[in-house]
Formats: structure tokens, C-alpha cells, sequence
């Protein structure tokens, strides 16, 4: 491969998780036909509290503990992504409620890292809490 058809490729992956991310936080598009082209058939997903699959994490965001967790989430800035090989990594920053009651934000970065196959997701790490009442359930 070319140094030219490399960086094609890597700009290539670094646009399917900026999409899938930009889709999987939208209820109106997470659990489409749109969102699943961007992910493989036997996606693996590190996250405990999410089953292996598309369906998982693309369902998740129509749940009621999504609305909860995310019903106020707003980004606060553009993500970086870096991508090298068959992996791209993504580190966005969010705008999150200080939790004392006074409705003071600060801002935090979440960092989620993809292997991609053939120009699609199909490996997901990112940092998670153990959550019983999330905890693979998102394929139901």
C-alpha cells in the first residue's frame, strides 16, 4: 500500500468513528440500518456492561438509563482523533454536572479507542463503570 492510499485509509477510518460516535448519541439515529454499516457483524465490545453485537451499544440510546445518563450531555468541543494501523482513537470532550446540586458544569474527556476491519467498527474500548442494572443488557 502506498504511503498516499495509507493516509487515505486512515483519514477514511478516523470519518466512520466520528460518524458512528455523531450517530450513536442521537436517538433518532442510533439503532438504524445507517449506523449498523458502520459497525461489523461480530463487533466486540469491552464495555461490561454492554453484550458483544451491534445491537447493544446501537439499542442503548433509546433506553430510559441512557436519557438519564445523557438526557443533558453536551460536547464541548471538537473530538481529536488520532489514527495509526487498524486502530483510531477518539478523546472528546463533554461538558459534565458537577453533582452537587448547584447545576455547575466542568468539562471532561472521554477516550474510546476502535480496531477497525475493512472500514468498519469492530472492536470498541473505552473507559466503564460496572453498572448492575446496565450490565449486558442492552441486547434484550
Amino acid at each position: 500500500m502506498s504511503t498516499n492510499d495509507n493516509a487515505a485509509r486512515l483519514q477514511a477510518n478516523k470519518e466512520v468513528v466520528k460518524r458512528l460516535m455523531s450517530r450513536l448519541f442521537n436517538p433518532e439515529t442510533s439503532d438504524t440500518p445507517e449506523t449498523r454499516a458502520l459497525m461489523t457483524e461480530d463487533y466486540i465490545q469491552h464495555n461490561p456492561n454492554f453484550a458483544n453485537g451491534p445491537e447493544s451499544v446501537m439499542r442503548f440510546p433509546l433506553t430510559q438509563k441512557a436519557r438519564e445518563m445523557f438526557g443533558v450531555l453536551k460536547f464541548a468541543g471538537e473530538p481529536l482523533v488520532i489514527a495509526e494501523q487498524d486502530y483510531v482513537m477518539m478523546m472528546q470532550p463533554v461538558h459534565r454536572d458537577k453533582g452537587d446540586g448547584t447545576g455547575e458544569t466542568f468539562v471532561s474527556f472521554w477516550f474510546d479507542l476502535w480496531r477497525m476491519e475493512d472500514g468498519k467498527a469492530a472492536e470498541h474500548w473505552d473507559y466503564a463503570d460496572w453498572d448492575p442494572d446496565l450490565a449486558g443488557k442492552q441486547d434484550a
